[in-house]
């Protein structure tokens, strides 16, 4: 294929030297998307003109198409620049549209005229626009339109249109005009959707295209079958939005139609409300003539008064118009009119009082205004839309714009002002990008207590809802499915070259394979190190004879090898059995010293001599899992529930996010203010947990009774990441508490079935011995032989575990200092919940002069990402455990700074989201609440990048002690 794109590229270069005269040495091309960029440079600059005509001449002769690497995607557009060579930048550009190329033709002929003549003036109107074209309704001058940005980024774009059709049972009514615009967008990687967002949509509304009511947007990488998001865009004519905020009475939007209904008179106005009646000032508008300083009322008023009664808004019963003059302050003439609500009862309700009472329109427009403060940018972009949904005494909002609306603005707004509507009992909110269909965050509230003579009381079950409604009408979903079974893309597109270098001349290695390419590669550039020299006059040789020669020669340096390991390995375990003698003979006050001296160095958590002695006791009877932490968390747990006899209320689980970030003193102390009983928490957070851990301890490690009704998992995307290495359960999996908790499972499931165990195991032995044959048993004495022979054979247990316990201590070590040695952990405990506070704010000026900052295509967390595998199993059976045992499973999304969620990171949170809400709605016990961009800015509430320290992680427990949509135990 790049051989394929190479040719057309140094075919084109001819093309282009043979119709300008200029040298292929100065002739550049580049394809970007459905454009051809030519560089021209000579010695001197060519001239614009001239150049431009050589080439529409050629044009009109060739079909660039034949050059394109896109052959399905068709060229409109070829931009030419001139320069001088050797210059870094062209001194002209010329953009040529391939399907105006008579107009073309006709306006550089009058170019070349007026240059002769040595004049300036060059009339431009000759050409249309893509704009132009495009505001006709023209499909492909808005794909040529969109492309002139897009192309850029290297992105392909098609436009399609698709009339809109009412379905059966829909509730939106649809105008048997309207149509849909799909807009096709390709490229080679995928593109983060809020930089195409906001452009595109500004860019399709900006074109006040009549008879579509939306555009989707859809993007797709080149190969893939599937898109990789969607955009819905409103294209309702920003008239129309005018009228809809007017017909509430909103006064910018009234203000607004009506000096478009008097802008040719030179008028402008403005307005003001007092109680029901509309103030209107109609003033001259730039430099007044001497004879006319006030507006004409028989124009003016005739105007106005036909617009009012048009809009008819809400509340409004009259108007007054004043003629301003500009000479005076007092007005030169004044007129009074009815307005429809004068006459209509239901249009005489203020807006404000009729969304109170409970009108889901009027609601809808109060939250939207609410929302939209700037008038200006809802009309370019399309804003902020509300969709409600009302069940029993709950409010579900969803509020979708082109890019995701920020939870901190849109909260508190909608939630002061849905708690006045009487008839409400609580608020879900929720906020998603437009044309998503589940939301990227969720808020709840409840109102009960706040006005108890007026207020309806809802039902417990209505108050812990946690489904979320369907909002969007699955007809559009279907018709989204069904015109992209109808498109089909090209199969035969060619990656764009998005390198930003101008094609010179031919490759290096334009017919070498790839294998071939990287190994010349690696030959040049061990012979630029000037170590290695190239072979000259190497001999044939009978490939047979050598490799017989290498094949003895590796062998006997295999044998050497073995014979020296088996040694050592032999005498290495011989020397640790005699080092961990000499350790059991020490007195017992040495050993405590030691530890005493050596606790400020190390990197476990810090107890006092009591706390040592209280956790070996209580850890007596568990086995070690290769992990000090874990280790000395299970044993506060398991003293925990010895002393007071039962499992805590609410156990905390996850990574060292959850340790540091979630303080359960603070959650118990803000639903004991919430009228809840005391209740009791506890933080089994251990560092480097990942799903399988989690996994672990809970299904496996605890048994059923030492597990509480109500489990927070807090942590994010990295630890269900399959692609990075797992350390933190690969030391436990090689641990010898491992191995006893399994062998207890195994008993457990032996004597449920001991029977037929039994039977099995009698039957296997008959057939393993029916089954010896004469090669078995050559084998079986050739490894006694060896086995008396090697050294390290006899003791291969102990060689196993050595290598095992060095190499997880190598990387717990590594756990421990990425968790605890970063800035500010004091590795204090608590001792009665197991929380782990820090104190430490977080500071990117001087963090990072001390810690090198990761970003994430670097980070191993995120190393080959993908969320199917073994932590997906691990997942399932923690949802199949819960559900077994009617626990409710809460997972927190813990909250993350912008310098950790840079792109490549934000890329696979989002997936990360989708997964967990997909998994939320297939299993009911499992509630999912994301807070992971809750506190982006707010770097004194982390310790580090991703770690919150005990102030955020207090403000974090206090919010989610608050929130509703979590089912907290009953009162």
């Amino acid at each position: 294929m790049t051989t394929l794109l190479l040719n057309r590229q140094q075919s084109l270069v001819r093309w282009v030297s043979q119709a300008t005269g200029i040298s292929t040495v100065g002739i550049k091309v580049r394809f970007i998307g459905k454009q051809i960029h030519i560089l021209c440079q000579d010695t001197k600059c060519p001239d614009s003109r001239e150049t431009v005509c050589n080439l529409l001449t050629a044009m009109a002769k060739t079909d660039l198409q034949s050059f394109a690497q896109y052959r399905d995607s068709p060229l409109y557009e070829v931009l030419v620049y001139g320069g001088k060579r050797g210059d870094a930048k062209p001194q002209w550009c010329e953009r040529i549209y391939l399907n105006q190329l008579d107009q073309h033709w006709e306006w550089n002929n009058k170019a070349l005229l007026l240059q002769a003549n040595q004049s300036q003036f060059l009339d431009t109107n000759l050409t249309p626009s893509n704009e132009n074209l495009a505001r006709q309704g023209d499909i492909q001058a808005i794909s040529r339109y969109l492309s002139e940005s897009l192309s850029q980024l290297g992105v392909l774009v098609e436009v399609k249109s698709k009339p809109l059709k009412s379905n059966i049972g829909s509730k939106i009514k649809i105008d048997q005009n309207a149509n849909r615009l799909w807009v096709f967008c390709q490229s080679t990687y995928s593109h983060d959707p809020g930089l195409l967002a906001e452009p595109i949509a500004r860019k399709l509304r900006h074109l006040n295209l009549e008879g579509y009511r939306d555009a989707l947007i859809v993007s797709q990488v080149l190969g893939e079958t599937n898109p990789d998001w969607l955009l819905r865009v409103d294209l309702t004519l920003a008239e129309s939005m005018l009228k809809q905020w007017a017909r509430w009475g909103d006064l910018e939007a009234i203000e607004r139609l009506l000096n478009h209904s008097v802008s040719d008179l030179g008028v402008s106005v403005t307005v003001s409300l007092q109680q029901f009646t509309l103030h209107t000032f109609c003033y001259c508008s730039g430099d007044p003539s001497p004879n006319s300083t006030c507006p004409e009322k028989s124009k003016c008023l005739p105007r106005i008064t036909e617009q009012l009664q048009k809009i008819s808004p809400q509340g409004i019963l009259s108007a007054t118009i004043y003629g301003q003059s500009t000479k005076s302050d007092q007005p030169s003439w004044i007129d009074w009119i009815s307005l429809p609500a004068a006459q209509n009862i239901s249009l005489s309700i203020p807006t404000q009082e009729l969304a109170i009472s409970g009108d889901q329109p009027a609601i809808i427009f109060v939250l939207e205004r609410l929302l939209n403060h700037d008038i200006d940018w809802r009309l370019k972009t399309g804003g902020i839309r509300i969709l409600t949904v009302q069940k029993g005494h709950i409010l579900h909002i969803m509020c979708d714009a082109t890019t995701c609306p920020l939870q901190e603005e849109v909260v508190d707004k909608v939630t002061e002002f849905v708690q006045q509507i009487r008839a409400i009992a609580g608020v879900r909110i929720y906020g998603r990008r437009a044309g998503d269909r589940e939301p990227l965050w969720r808020h709840g509230a409840n109102f009960h207590g706040t006005n108890p003579g007026d207020r309806q009381k809802a039902s417990t079950e209505e108050l812990v809802l946690v489904d979320t409604p369907k909002f969007a009408p699955i007809v559009e979903y279907r018709e989204y499915n069904n015109t992209l079974v109808s498109y089909q893309p090209s199969s035969n597109l060619t990656p764009y070259i998005g390198s930003g270098t101008w094609v010179e001349e031919e490759s290096e290695y334009r017919f070498i394979g790839f294998h071939q390419q990287i190994k010349e590669l690696i030959k040049k550039l061990l012979l630029t190190t000037q170590v290695f020299i190239p072979i000259q006059n190497q001999r044939d040789t009978d490939p047979k004879v050598k490799g017989i020669s290498a094949g003895f020669l590796w062998l006997l340096l295999g044998i050497i090898l073995i014979i020296q390991s088996d040694w050592v390995l032999g005498n290495l375990t011989m020397v640790q059995q005699q080092s961990q003698g000499t350790k059991h003979n020490q007195p017992k006050d040495l050993k405590l010293s030691n530890s005493s001296h050596s606790s400020t160095k190390s990197n476990t958590w810090v107890l006092s001599q009591d706390d040592q002695v209280s956790l070996e006791d209580s850890s007596a009877n568990l086995p070690s899992f290769n992990a000090k932490q874990l280790d000395a968390q299970l044993a506060l747990y398991r003293k925990r529930l010895k002393t007071d006899g039962k499992p805590p209320d609410i156990l905390i689980v996850g990574s060292s996010r959850a340790l540091r970030g979630i303080d359960p003193s603070a959650i118990t102390q803000t639903l004991a203010s919430r009228g809840y009983p005391e209740v009791s928490i506890f933080n089994l957070g251990i560092n480097g947990s990942t799903a399988q851990v989690v996994e672990f301890v809970i299904c496996q490690v605890l048994a059923p009774a030492e597990v509480p009704k109500i489990i927070i998992w807090g942590d994010g995307s990295r630890a269900f990441n399959n692609g990075r290495l797992d350390i933190t359960f690969n030391a436990i999996a090689a641990s010898q508490g491992y191995k006893e908790v399994l062998k207890k499972a195994n008993q457990r499931k032996m004597n449920e079935n001991s029977s037929v165990v039994n039977k099995n195991s009698t039957e296997n032995k008959i057939t393993n011995i029916t089954n010896i044959n004469s090669q078995q048993v050559a084998n079986q004495i050739l490894n006694e032989y060896l086995a008396n022979l090697s050294l390290g054979y006899q003791k291969r247990e102990e060689i196993k575990k050595l290598f095992l316990d060095n190499l997880n201590n190598l990387n717990l070590i590594h756990n421990s200092q990425k968790n605890n040695n970063s800035p500010g952990v004091e590795n204090n405990i608590n001792q009665l919940n197991g929380f782990l506070p820090i104190s430490m704010k977080f500071d990117a000026k001087t963090y990072y002069q001390k810690y090198p900052k990761v970003f994430g295509a670097y980070d191993n967390d995120y190393k080959d990402f993908r969320l199917e595998g073994m932590q997906h199993n691990a997942l399932n059976s923690i949802l199949q455990f819960t559900q077994k045992h009617q626990i409710n499973l809460i997972f927190i999304n813990m909250p993350l700074t912008t310098d950790y969620l840079d792109s490549f990171r934000s890329k696979y949170e989002r997936k990360f989201k989708r997964y967990m809400l997909r998994n939320a709605r297939q299993n009911p016990n499992l509630t999912y609440s994301d807070f992971s961009r809750t506190w982006t800015e707010i770097d004194q509430y982390f310790s580090d990048p991703s770690h919150l320290n005990r102030y955020g992680a207090r403000e974090l427990s206090q919010r989610l002690a608050t929130d509703m949509i979590i089912p907290w135990l009953k009162k």
